[in-house]
């Protein structure tokens, strides 16, 4: 199941929050951050820092959409987690 989850992030297809994530995957939410808790440890996905970091949001062209207020978290596959997915998938 953790092929199936790092995968659906990989593809980026479709809803890749937690609770989306889990109702794909037929489990629940605490276990979809149970999941990928694990796939950061083994060093499939990366924590991104969600904004730009500029304090000038109201000037921002992008303000409209940036995830900087919205205090969500945000996952990245990294180049390991994206190795993985295409041996698993070949």
């Amino acid at each position: 199941m953790l092929q199936q989850l790092l995968q659906l992030m990989a593809e980026g297809q479709g809803s890749t929050a937690v609770p989306g994530l889990a109702a794909r995957l037929g489990v629940s939410p605490a276990l979809v951050e149970q999941m990928i808790e694990q796939l950061v440890r083994l060093g499939y996905l990366q924590a991104v820092e969600p904004g730009c970091g500029q304090s000038a949001c109201s000037h921002c062209s992008q303000a409209g959409s940036c995830t900087a207020q919205a205090h969500v978290r945000l996952w990245a596959v990294t180049p390991k987690g994206r190795q993985w997915v295409r041996q698993r998938s070949a």
